[in-house]
């Protein structure tokens, strides 16, 4: 490795896609530490994390992170001079064996301290793991380093990198839960190392990627103290609720989190007899946050989750879920997820655009292009096997597919431009070889689910499609989902049509439809999100259903509205959130949702509305290069 000014270098630690050495400035000499692409040449959204990385840290005084000096680029590469306080990676420590009790205590209590710095500065980490943490001999000699990087998707990292990172990913950093990722993703992936630490290996093991994302979201690791009895009971579970799959069952402030464990270390000299304490009884949420749990959906749920199990028995079938916008369509197909990861299942999605109906297959294609990158992140024994799959089922007409699913070359390699024909044939071939295609995907050890969002948009070559996809009889195994909105589909719309045609040709059709949230669940909600009871709540469930009409998206648009403009403020003598309703009825708040989301969006600097515009332009996705 070569950087002006820079030498001696010498391979200091890994997390993904970078690389850190310890090297010596040559205008000094000054020991640095300098983190860079571990590719060669470096690849540009590694260069690009970087830059990001800089930016969000260089004016930032953050105890505990690594501070950066400079950042660097030489030819094509990008690198970040980072300050050298001498310490070392956890992970350097853990090749030496575990912890021992006292010096786990210290590091853990300190690396609270980092993070209630983050949290304070509400900055989330991303990408803590044992190569991340630094510590060195005495108590507050700890560093966290890889602050911001979580940007790079571990889905990107396809050459043996991939378990470094995904190792300590929480469930929603995998991107197959129905959760954002706030703060407390940091609590779950200090939970990996804290496990580790202790036990001298992380809770789950595997060099395949996706045995890992199937681990953070299905399997419930063994408790520490029953892999080593030295290990006090209360620790273990003090760990075991740092890794709750939700994110609401983890500990949710890294002060309340330190508390429990200085209390658990003083109280660790009664051995083996100390009594159990409640754990979380001084763990005030750091931040106003939005419970993510499902509300008032049971039996759809329900209906949801029998659909798929009739597909991994061997079904192809069609659930129609309606319902207005906001409602919570997306949300609770989401919920499937968590059964598709545990039956080795795939779940994609596309999206309709409504300004963009001119352009066939749109929302299939971008899903069949997600399904294609996830089965890029597979080994390379497994890629050999689909390799050999799908060209079988495709043959000679892999180009047919690669016009409109290009990624599919990265698979199969590059395919001949197919032969010409008339718009009819080229169109019955196509229909052909997509059909060739999903049967290839979907099977019995991997049922596929698709699931095509604001169908009361698609184009009439979809909708075919999926009529062939549905009534071909070698297709099994496959779940196609298709959300809409039901005021937007009346008797002669195309969707209405293709419904009907389905049922007459034998095909399996569900219909789910989705109303307003009742008032229990709507107070259910309020009570999770503001941590009060339902009488204390009853008054403001009211108001925000009246304003609403339950919609989910705007009751959580207009709570969040109340907390932004001080209506709703934290109350620690109750350990939760209180309101004013006078407040409230006297600040007039809208009670329509696009002026809600306008002052939202009008909230932001002009900066990042001109970035929200541009976006807007590119469609309802994009991407940092863009």
């Amino acid at each position: 490795m070569e950087i002006p000014s820079y030498d001696d270098f010498r391979e200091f630690a890994r997390y993904g896609p970078f690389v850190v050495h310890r090297a010596r400035r040559t205008t000094d000499p000054q020991v640095v530490l300098v983190q860079t692409s571990a590719h060669e040449p470096a690849r540009r959204a590694d260069n690009e994390a970087l830059e990001r990385h800089f930016e969000q840290v260089r004016g930032a005084s953050l105890k505990g992170s690594t501070h950066p000096l400079d950042l660097v680029t030489h030819g094509n590469r990008t690198s970040i001079v980072l300050a050298d306080a001498g310490f070392t990676p956890l992970q350097d420590t853990l090749r030496r064996g575990r912890l021992d009790l006292a010096t786990f205590y210290r590091v853990a209590i300190d690396l609270c301290a980092v993070l209630d710095e983050l949290e304070r500065q509400q900055l989330i980490h991303g990408a803590i793991s044992t190569s991340s943490i630094l510590i060195g001999p005495e108590p507050g000699d700890l560093q966290l380093m890889n602050l911001g990087l979580a940007q790079v998707r571990w889905s990107e990292t396809h050459d043996g990198r991939a378990e470094s990172v995904v190792a300590y990913l929480s469930p929603e950093q995998t991107g197959r839960m129905n959760r954002p990722v706030d703060y407390r993703t940091d609590f779950y992936s200090l939970g990996i190392a804290l496990y580790e630490a202790l036990i001298g290996a992380r809770p789950f093991m595997s060099h395949d990627p996706l045995e890992l994302i199937h681990a953070h979201i299905a399997r419930t690791p063994t408790p520490p103290h029953h892999l080593d009895a030295r290990v006090p009971e209360q620790l273990s579970r003090i760990v075991l609720k740092l890794l709750a799959k939700a994110a609401e069952d983890r500990y949710q402030s890294a002060r309340g989190l330190a508390r429990d464990l200085d209390r658990c270390r003083s109280e660790a000299a009664a051995g083996p007899a100390a009594a159990l304490f409640r754990l979380g009884q001084q763990d005030v949420p750091a931040r106003f946050l939005v419970s993510q749990k499902l509300y008032g959906r049971d039996r759809e749920l329900k209906d949801l989750l029998d659909a798929f199990d009739r597909t991994w028995k061997g079904a192809a079938s069609l659930m129609l879920v309606a319902g207005y916008s906001g409602i919570g369509k997306t949300s609770l197909i989401h919920e499937l997820y968590k059964p598709i990861v545990r039956e080795r299942g795939y779940f994609i999605s596309g999206k309709f655009d409504q300004v963009v109906r001119n352009i066939p297959y749109s929302a299939f294609s971008q899903a069949l292009r997600g399904l294609v990158w996830q089965l890029l992140t597979e080994s390379e024994t497994r890629l050999a096997e689909w390799r050999v799959r799908l060209a079988g089922a495709l043959g000679a007409n892999g180009g047919v597919l690669a016009d409109v699913i290009p990624e599919i070359e990265l698979i199969l390699g590059k395919q001949p431009p197919p032969p010409p024909l008339d718009p009819t044939e080229a169109r019955n071939r196509f229909g052909y070889v997509f059909q060739s295609f999903v049967g290839a995907l979907a099977g019995a050890e991997h049922p596929l689910v698709v699931f095509l969002d604001d169908l009361q948009w698609a184009d009439a070559a979809t909708l075919e499609l999926l009529h062939s996809l549905l009534t071909g009889p070698d297709i099994r195994h496959l779940l196609i989902i298709g959300a809409y909105r039901d005021n937007e589909v009346d008797a002669g719309h195309l969707l209405t049509w293709m419904t009907s045609r389905l049922e007459s040709a034998g095909a399996t059709v569900a219909r789910l439809s989705l109303g307003q949230l009742a008032l229990p669940d709507l107070t259910s909600f309020l009570s999770d999100t503001l941590h009060r009871d339902a009488l204390y709540l009853e008054p403001l469930a009211q108001l925000i259903r009246r304003k609403t009409d339950g919609n989910p998206f705007f009751v959580i648009q207009f709570l969040k509205a109340l907390e932004q403009e001080g209506h709703v403020a934290f109350d620690r003598e109750q350990a939760g959130w209180s309101f004013d309703m006078a407040a409230i009825a006297a600040a007039g708040m809208t009670d329509n949702v696009v002026d809600l989301m306008s002052r939202k969006i009008q909230r932001l600097s002009a900066r990042a509305q001109r970035v929200v515009t541009i976006a807007a332009c590119v469609g309802n996705q994009f991407n940092w290069d863009t």
